[in-house]
C-alpha cells in the first residue's frame, strides 16, 4: 500500500465529525504502522483494530509484542486503537489458572499504555477455531460458561487497572451449527450462545457487568447478499438481524446488572466485509482456492452486486440502526491467499480497488452525519434518523442507496418457496442432498432454472444451480460421517425472485456388512494397504493399514456404506490428525475393484484396479 498511499496523499482526508464510529481491523498497523496509518487517515477512520497472540505462559506483556504497541500507540496520533488479545483454540483459558494469566497479560498492557482504553476479551468463543471444549461430553453447552468466567475475571481485574476502561464481548462469529457431533466446526449460534452466557451469568448471582460494550461480527453469509436480508435461521445474526440481536440480548440479561442496547449498551460491530472476485490482471498476486461463496467485483454497473455497493449500503444501514456505535471493515488490503479474505480496499499488491472511493465518500457521509435513513433500504423507522438539516429521501445523501422505485421493483418479485425434496435417512456416502424451488400459489417452477442455491452443513458450503425443474442437489465431498447433521438451504434471490431457506436435519448410518482384504493390495510403486471392517448398522470396527517404503501406519475406520448388491463401498477413518476415505467399485468387469484411498480430500494415489478376489465386499 505504500505507492497507493503515497499516491492518494494529495485527496483531502475525511475530516471527523460527530456520529459513529467508522474503522477497521488491519494487523498491518503493526508491521506497516506508518502507511496503514496513512491510508486510515485518508480513508477518514476514526479507530482501528489490532490485536496480539496470547500464550498460555504469558502473564504479563513480552518485549516483542510491547515494542509492536509501542509502534502502533506513537504512530496513531488521535487514531482510536482497540486492542483484541486471543489465539486459537489451543490455547483457550478455560481454568481459573489461564484466566489470571490472560487478564494478567492485557492488564499489564493497559498499565504500559494508558493510550489504549478498548480492550476486546478473545475472539469469536462460541466457534471451536478459537475456543474449545464448545459442548461437554454429555453434549450440554460448556463455551458460554467459561468464556463467561473469563469476562468476569478480566472485567474485574481491567477495571481495578483504569476505571473506565472498555470491556468488549462476548464477540460472537455470526453463525453456528449448535451440533456438539458435528465432523468439523462444532459451534454454537449467536444466539443461544448469549442465551447460555445470561443463563450462567444470573445462575452465579453476579452483581456486576460482564461487559461495557457489545462486540459482535455480523458478516453475511454470502458475499453478495444484501445488508438488509432478514435470516429466518435462529442459527445466524448479520447486519439485517439487529433487532433479534437486541431481543436476544434482553432476553439473556435484561433485569440484570449486566446492561442491555435498550438500557444504553453499545454495539459495536467489530467485524465485517464482502470479498472481492480476483480479475486476471490481479491473479498473479493470488495463491490457492476461494471458500466462500458469491464474491463481488469491486465495481460493477448500477443495480448490480458489487463490494462498492455493498459497503456503502451496509455503513449507512448499520448508521441507522439504533444502539449500533462503531463499525470495522475487516482489512484494509486483501490476504493473498484466497482461502483468507479479499474484503480489503487495496488489492494484494497494495494497488487500491475502484471500491476505495466509494467508501471513502460513505465514511465522510456517516461522520458528518448526512445519511438519509428513510432511503435506507432495511433501515428500521425512526432508528438513526437524519442529522438536523439533511436532505429528504430522494435525491438528497442517500437516495442512491434505494427509494420508493427499489421498494416498487422488490414488491413486484415473485414470492418463492424453497422445499428440501432429498432423503433425511441415508446410508454413509449415499447421501444426496436435494431441494426445489416454487413460486406463487400455483407453485410454478417458471424461470426457476439456473438460479444459484447453496446448502451448508457445519463448516461446509455448497453451491449450486438449479436445473429447469427448479430442482437443486449436491452429494457433500467428502461424504458426511454417520450421525445427525443439521442443514440450512438458501436461495438468496435476484432480480426476479425473493430469497427463501429452509433447515432440515439429515441423519447418516452405517450399512451392514463387511469389507476385507486378502494379502496386501499393491496402490503404488511405494504403496500397499490392508483393510479390514464390519458394521453391524451401528458401529463400525476395522482398521485400514498403509505401509510405505517400511513405515506402517493405522487408521481407525468409523464409517461404511455398501450399495449396489456390494459393487460399490466407501469406509472412512480417522488416525486423530487426518481424516481418509476410501472409495471401492467394480470395474466394468466384475472381477476388478477400482480402489483410491483420500487422505483430507487429496488423493494419495491414483486410482487403481485390483482382482476381485483381493477384495471382499459383502452387505447384510
Amino acid at each position: 500500500m505504500v505507492a497507493a498511499a503515497t499516491a492518494l496523499l494529495a485527496a483531502p482526508a475525511a475530516a471527523p465529525a460527530p456520529g459513529v464510529t467508522v474503522g477497521a481491523v488491519e494487523n498491518g498497523l503493526v508491521w506497516q504502522t506508518a502507511e496503514t496509518v496513512a491510508v486510515a487517515r485518508l480513508l477518514g477512520l476514526r479507530s482501528m483494530v489490532v490485536t496480539l497472540d496470547w500464550e498460555p505462559e504469558y502473564s504479563a506483556l513480552q518485549p516483542t509484542a510491547e515494542d509492536a504497541l509501542n509502534r502502533v500507540v506513537t504512530a496513531a496520533g488521535g487514531i482510536r486503537i482497540v486492542l483484541g488479545v486471543h489465539n486459537n483454540w489451543t490455547r483457550t483459558p478455560t481454568d481459573a489458572a489461564g484466566r489470571e494469566r490472560y487478564c494478567g497479560y492485557v492488564a499489564s498492557a493497559l498499565r504500559r499504555f494508558p493510550q489504549i482504553n478498548d480492550i476486546i476479551v478473545w475472539n469469536e468463543p462460541n466457534v471451536g477455531f478459537f475456543w474449545r471444549p464448545q459442548f461437554a461430553a454429555d453434549g450440554t453447552s460448556e463455551a458460554p460458561l467459561r468464556y463467561g468466567e473469563l469476562l468476569a475475571h478480566c472485567y474485574d481485574v481491567l477495571h481495578g487497572v483504569r476505571p473506565g476502561i472498555n470491556v468488549i464481548g462476548p464477540v460472537n462469529s455470526h453463525w453456528g451449527n449448535d451440533n456438539p457431533n458435528a465432523f468439523s466446526n462444532v459451534s454454537h449460534s449467536p444466539a443461544r450462545f448469549i442465551r447460555a452466557l445470561g443463563a450462567a451469568y444470573r445462575a452465579s448471582g453476579r452483581t456486576r457487568p460482564l461487559f461495557d460494550t457489545l462486540g459482535h461480527h455480523p458478516y453475511p453469509l454470502r458475499t453478495d447478499e444484501h445488508p438488509s436480508t432478514r435470516h429466518t435461521e435462529e442459527s445466524v445474526i448479520s447486519i439485517g438481524d439487529t433487532e433479534r440481536l437486541l431481543a436476544i440480548m434482553r432476553e439473556a440479561f435484561g433485569g440484570t446488572a449486566q446492561r442491555t442496547p435498550q438500557d444504553g449498551l453499545p454495539i459495536w460491530y467489530l467485524e465485517t466485509g464482502y470479498q472481492t472476485a480476483i480479475p486476471g490482471e490481479k491473479a498473479r498476486s493470488y495463491s490457492g482456492f476461494e471458500n466462500w461463496p458469491g464474491v463481488v467485483p469491486d465495481v460493477a454497473p448500477a443495480g448490480s452486486v458489487s463490494q462498492a455497493q455493498q459497503l456503502t449500503d451496509s455503513l449507512r444501514l448499520m448508521y441507522c440502526q439504533p444502539h449500533v456505535e462503531a463499525i470495522f471493515n475487516f482489512l484494509l488490503k486483501d490476504e493473498s491467499d484466497l482461502a483468507g479474505w479479499q474484503s480489503g480496499l487495496f488489492w494484494a499488491d497494495g494497488s487500491p480497488k475502484a471500491s476505495y472511493e466509494p467508501y471513502r465518500s460513505v465514511v465522510r457521509e456517516l461522520h458528518e452525519g448526512r445519511v438519509n435513513c428513510g432511503a435506507v433500504p432495511g433501515a428500521p423507522s425512526g432508528g438513526g434518523a437524519a442529522a438536523p438539516g439533511a436532505p429528504a429521501a430522494g435525491k438528497g445523501a442517500g437516495a442512491g442507496a434505494g427509494g420508493s422505485g427499489v421498494q416498487e421493483a422488490r414488491a413486484a418479485r415473485g414470492v418463492t418457496k424453497l422445499t428440501y425434496r432429498g432423503l433425511t435417512r441415508a446410508a454413509f456416502s449415499r447421501l444426496r442432498l436435494r431441494a426445489q424451488l416454487t413460486r406463487g400459489v400455483t407453485s410454478s417452477v417458471d424461470g426457476l432454472a439456473a438460479r444459484q442455491v447453496t446448502f451448508t452443513v457445519g463448516a461446509s458450503t455448497y453451491l449450486t444451480g438449479t436445473n429447469p425443474a427448479g430442482v437443486a442437489a449436491v452429494v457433500p465431498s467428502p461424504p458426511l460421517h454417520p450421525g445427525r447433521h443439521d442443514v440450512t438451504i438458501r436461495f438468496h434471490g435476484d432480480e426476479l425472485s425473493l430469497g427463501s431457506a429452509e433447515r432440515v436435519t439429515v441423519q447418516v448410518v452405517n450399512s451392514r456388512g463387511r469389507v476385507e482384504s486378502r494379502g496386501r493390495l499393491r496402490l503404488s510403486r511405494t504403496l500397499t494397504a490392508t483393510v479390514e471392517a464390519s458394521s453391524d448398522g451401528t458401529t463400525v470396527k476395522g482398521t485400514l493399514t498403509l505401509r510405505k517404503r517400511g513405515r506402517i501406519h493405522r487408521v481407525r475406520l468409523i464409517a461404511l456404506g455398501i450399495f449396489g448388491r456390494g459393487r460399490t463401498a466407501w469406509l472412512s477413518g480417522t488416525d486423530g490428525r487426518s481424516r481418509y476415505d476410501i472409495s471401492m467399485k467394480r470395474a466394468g468387469s466384475a472381477a476388478r475393484v477400482r480402489i483410491q484411498i483420500l487422505q483430507d480430500g487429496a488423493p494419495l494415489h491414483p486410482a487403481v484396479a485390483v482382482p476381485a478376489a483381493r477384495l471382499l465386499v459383502s452387505g447384510r
